[in-house]
């Protein structure tokens, strides 16, 4: 599809897609590409982390057909200080400490400005772009960010760094210089934790189609679907609530499995209830409905965790796995308590009258 007119000139066009996902369910896709498709269905990379990175080029981003990346890496110091070397040309002088502490929205437009320098006919040997980022141990500490390079500062930087002059041999590439034919972020609804600077690195990555995949679409108030709209990069008025459900019936889709249901099976076991059981069990037969039912009596009591958990280890102290235990015992328990006395307060009450 290349680049769209309005963008021509400033992303090097990208034929894939770019699947960003929990570092922990990279392997898991990459597992289900090569049994449902076939090891050769897709010509497609992994990018697990900047090691990974740092053994591609521009060239092969653009060219395959599905890049898997974790979205920690977007996040990652060394992801970072590449977008940072890339905000550096001769033009503007700029170098790595240049917007210390601004907000991220400023590098993210040097560096297209500079992309798109780099991307105009001679424009690779003027703008002064590195094959590769500064090590941890060549960072230079004496520049404050209102400090410029000066002429011999920049062949210094480039001749430490290598100079890079075709956009094919670019080393190390953030995912902000392509223009994809799709982005697809998984586990979509997990975004919304994600602080403004992660959300605005995610808004700013193009393609010409861009999809959410959740099993539970975030949908709890306008300002939640506003702020995930946002990443789709849809810009809706968080307390629009009549343009939020016309942004859910236009954009969100839901998927049913063409499956058979599963067959359930009932089966009644005779239990003996403690006096306090029973009056709790009374209450909610009373007050909900047979679903609430079921699922209350799915809970263990209190003897039960204390036999799950072990007593030894529900008497530890500190952040052990027993805390966490002793926790939801302690939760439970003072819920049972305060349900039972509120019980016996009505009985009260009604005895009185």
């Amino acid at each position: 599809l290349g680049v769209p007119a309005a963008d021509a000139g400033r992303f090097i066009p990208a034929r894939g897609t770019l699947i960003l996902l929990p570092s922990n369910l990279l392997s898991q896709w990459e597992g289900e590409f090569q049994r449902f498709l076939g090891p050769r269905a897709f010509k497609f990379l992994v990018v697990r982390s900047m090691t990974d990175l740092k053994h591609i080029t521009a060239k092969d981003l653009a060219e395959v057909e599905v890049v898997l990346a974790s979205y920690k890496i977007l996040y990652a110091t060394a992801y970072m200080e590449r977008l940072k070397s890339l905000q550096c040309t001769r033009a503007n002088r700029f170098h790595e400490r240049s917007f210390l502490g601004a907000p991220i929205e400023q590098t993210l437009e040097e560096v297209q400005k500079a992309t798109e320098q780099f991307l105009a006919p001679g424009g690779g040997a003027k703008v002064g772009w590195t094959r590769r980022a500064r090590a941890h141990k060549e960072r230079d500490m004496d520049k404050g960010p209102e400090d410029f390079l000066t002429d011999e500062e920049i062949e210094e930087r480039l001749d430490l760094l290598g100079r890079c002059t075709s956009v094919r041999d670019l080393e190390q590439p953030v995912f902000e210089l392509f223009y994809w034919r799709r982005i697809v972020f998984d586990e979509f609804h997990e975004l919304e934790a994600m602080d403004r600077r992660r959300c605005t690195m995610l808004q700013n990555l193009r393609a010409h189609c861009r999809w959410g995949l959740t099993g539970t679409p975030p949908v709890r108030d306008t300002h939640q679907i506003a702020e995930l709209a946002r990443i789709l990069r849809v810009q809706l008025a968080d307390a629009d609530l009549a343009e939020c459900q016309r942004f859910l019936d236009t954009f969100v889709r839901r998927n049913k499995a063409d499956l058979p249901e599963i067959p359930v099976e009932e089966h009644q076991v005779l239990v003996q209830q403690t006096p306090e059981e029973r009056a709790l069990y009374m209450s909610q037969l009373h007050d909900g409905n047979r679903q609430s039912l079921l699922q209350f009596c799915s809970h263990h009591c209190l003897k039960q965790l204390r036999e799950l958990n072990g007593e030894e280890d529900m008497g530890q102290g500190g952040d052990g796995p027993g805390a966490s235990a002793r926790a939801t015992v302690t939760k439970l328990g003072s819920q049972k308590r305060e349900a039972v006395a509120k019980l016996k307060d009505i009985a009260a009450r009604e005895r009185l009258a």
